[in-house]
């Protein structure tokens, strides 16, 4: 899969709605591939998809829930095991602190309650949408199966395998509650 050439590929973006995803789909299709748009938004993914096909690319949408990143890492490895042999690639995108609305659309819990503006201040810091998505077309050429954007998604990759799985294990069911 070394190589990947996105003009005629099918691609399916997560969070294709707004921000990273959007950006994503947007440059996806300006270079011919044939985007699905998913979102947990059905009305924006639909939006993208429009957008796509303004720019003349094969586009459709798909609502979907993608917020349980746990399943989204485990689905991707089995669909590499599954798929890798007939040309199919798949890459999960681990992006840092990016310039996106997240934060004013998410109920903040626990520790973050009522830090909403501290939180809007940080992203409005952090890496371009559109920086993203031409970090995610390059991994996706190289076929990279997790793809860190950012100096600090990269050092949570590589610090990633010295933190003891029980910890890991902890913090993931303290992120997935809500």
């Amino acid at each position: 899969m070394n190589g990947f050439r996105p003009r005629d590929a099918r691609v399916v973006i997560t969070g294709a709605g707004g921000g990273i995803g959007r950006a994503t789909a947007m440059l996806f299709a300006q270079h011919g591939a044939r985007v699905v748009c998913v979102d947990i938004d059905g009305d924006t993914a639909a939006a993208t998809a429009s957008d796509c096909r303004s720019k003349g690319a094969t586009a459709d949408s798909r609502p979907c829930d993608v917020s349980d990143a746990a399943a989204v890492v485990a689905l991707s490895r089995c669909l590499r095991a599954d798929w890798s042999a007939c040309g199919v690639g798949v890459s999960v995108i681990c992006p840092g602190v990016i310039n996106t609305p997240i934060p004013t659309r998410v109920r903040l819990v626990g520790p973050l309650a009522g830090s909403r503006d501290r939180a809007v201040q940080a992203f409005r810091r952090g890496h371009s949408p559109d920086l993203v998505a031409r970090a995610i077309l390059g991994g996706v050429r190289r076929n990279g199966r997790l793809v860190p954007v950012g100096v600090e998604s990269t050092v949570a990759y590589r610090l990633h395998p010295l933190v003891p799985a029980s910890l890991r294990e902890l913090l993931a069911r303290a992120g997935s509650r809500r």
